[in-house]
């Protein structure tokens, strides 16, 4: 369950930390005061989008954290562990928006990416908006209810990937049925340029080596005159290396004569000229070994024009091309083989489609089970919200097509008649806008009463309703509060008195500024808010005695 909200900078709020409670908690107060923006900031916590409008004016950045009570065996606590995030029995979700529109995003202190904090989120919080019976209109938004209600993730995901299956098969078998002219024409050019790297030994050549080779035999004689002169440098009888070092030694041997303990550095000097014989040996050998063969050169430089040309012509870089060679083999031996490939792909089309329509009918066949478990039980609350006799159909209806769909059979949509003896149309065409909200509402709870989520929140979901239908809206929020916590922003006094927690929400001036203010109400404020709710500004002892009966009533 969510424990506390944190706000720093937040639109109008400066800085704010509310405790939440187990049960029903109800926020209230004038509208424009700030409620939905508690909702907003609950939001951002968990990962919706957010840019800088967010910011506090004067302020740099917005922060906002959110701490939850975690169960060890909750979805969310199985989660993080796959995550390798260490979390004990409180968890804090935090979320930083700069002036540029960057954000960042911490989950218990460790950095973490927003699809991972909304991934975490919907498992913590479920929130439906004021504007969610507009949604219900939308049939993706139908389809999910019904398959939300009977429970049918699973069901449904087996389905999606059956037809990615199926669709990347069908792709795959498409692409290899082009038009023969085209297929052949494509083979005759990928013979002609096989052929053409392979006359150039393309497959048999180091092309690093080749170039290597090449710019040795052209430097030949420069190379072995270099050779000769380090061989010189080392070895010549009066001016080289090795001579110096001969007399440098003699001089050592008459000083270690005088003074012994100079018999390692004496040593160190034998060594030296016998390292520097060999370097002068190995130089005048190398100089030798050189072959200057201008005939080699020219077929060197011969190749490696072939080389130049194949490379710009194929538009890959030379060292590429052996590389390139086996990719065309690949592409000649894969449309070589693309009869066989056509008739095993349509085999495997035929298995696919099978495995998809196996799992499509039995999702067809919970949904119809389910479907009928929705329409009684949005009837029931129909009647409770002031629509007896009223109709609530799931209509089930074959896709035209015939081909797989990533949704199933059917397509599925909602059926309304909001009167006794009226037939039930689509819901977009006959609800007025009352009706509308309180069928969704009946379906926000519905869905929410089998819900794992721990912590839902209903931002004006009572709009459009009042008495006696206001005050059944309040006892399903209760009703739901028994196994969730339940947070619901509200201008309904038959709501607000139901709850088991009362913050007021109202607009403040510090200064030249005007900031939200929060309130926890009890006892004789609780009582006065809720009389103003019932009568407007100006509270009469008759509203007060009103507000009072509702709490009473309430508690009962």
């Amino acid at each position: 369950m969510l424990l506390s909200l944190t706000i720093q900078n937040f639109a109008l709020i400066e800085r704010l930390t509310l405790d939440w409670h187990k049960g029903m908690t109800v926020l209230t107060g004038e509208t424009g005061a700030g409620k939905s923006i508690l909702i907003d900031a609950l939001g951002l916590s968990l990962g919706d989008r957010a840019d800088s409008n967010v910011i506090r004016d004067g302020a740099d950045q917005a922060d906002i954290s959110a701490s939850f009570q975690l169960a060890p065996k909750s979805e969310a606590a199985a989660w993080l562990r796959e995550q390798e995030i260490h979390v004990d029995d409180e968890l804090i979700l935090r979320r930083v928006i700069n002036k540029d529109g960057r954000s960042r995003a911490f989950i218990n202190g460790t950095p973490c990416t927003l699809t991972q904090l909304r991934d975490l989120g919907a498992m913590l919080v479920e929130i439906h908006g004021q504007h969610e019976h507009q949604r219900l209109l939308q049939a993706s938004h139908q389809r999910d209810v019904l398959d939300r209600f009977a429970g049918l993730d699973a069901a449904v995901q087996n389905v999606r990937q059956q037809y990615k299956t199926w669709l990347q098969c069908k792709n795959e078998w498409q692409s290899l049925q082009g038009d023969d002219g085209d297929r052949t024409a494509r083979v005759d050019l990928l013979r002609f340029q096989i052929g053409e790297l392979e006359q150039a030994g393309v497959a048999n050549i180091d092309i690093n080596e080749l170039e290597a080779r090449h710019t040795r035999a052209a430097h030949g004689a420069e190379m072995r005159q270099l050779a000769e002169q380090i061989a010189e440098a080392l070895d010549d009888d009066e001016h080289g290396a090795t001579a110096r070092l001969s007399q440098a030694l003699e001089l050592m041997h008459r000083l270690h004569h005088l003074d012994p303990s100079l018999n390692a550095t004496q040593s160190s000097l034998i060594d030296v000229q016998a390292t520097l014989s060999d370097l002068a040996h190995d130089m005048h050998g190398y100089a030798e070994r050189i072959d200057i063969d201008e005939e080699n050169l020219a077929e060197l430089e011969q190749l490696l024009t072939v080389l130049h040309a194949l490379a710009r012509k194929h538009r890959v870089d030379m060292p590429a091309l052996p590389a390139h060679l086996e990719s065309l083999q690949a592409q000649l031996n894969a449309l070589d083989n693309s009869a066989a490939r056509v008739a095993e792909l349509e085999q495997r089309l035929r298995k696919t489609q099978q495995a998809w329509q196996h799992a499509a009918e039995q999702l067809s066949e919970q949904r119809k089970k389910g479907a009928k478990k929705l329409e009684k039980a949005v009837q029931d609350y129909m009647a409770q919200l002031g629509m007896k006799g009223g109709k609530f159909v799931v209509d089930l209806a074959a896709r035209e097509e015939g081909q797989p769909h990533p949704d199933g059979q059917e397509k599925i949509e909602f059926l309304v008649s909001a009167n006794a003896g009226q037939s039930p149309k689509p819901l977009a065409k006959v609800a007025s806008g009352g009706e509308l909200s309180r069928i969704s509402l009946a379906i926000q709870v519905l869905v929410s009463l089998g819900s794992d989520t721990p912590c839902m929140v209903f931002d004006e979901v009572d709009v459009g309703v009042g008495g006696a239908t206001a005050e059944i809206v309040g006892r399903l929020l209760r009703q739901l509060a028994r196994n969730a916590q339940v947070l619901c922003v509200t201008h309904q006094p038959q709501v607000a008195s139901l709850g088991h927690q009362h913050y007021q929400v109202a607009k403040a001036s510090k200064g030249k500024q005007t900031t939200t203010a929060i309130t926890a109400l009890l006892d004789d404020a609780r009582v006065d808010e809720i009389a103003r709710m019932v009568g407007g500004a100006t509270i009469t002892d008759t509203t007060r005695q009103h507000a009072k009966e509702m709490l009473a009533l309430a508690e009962q």
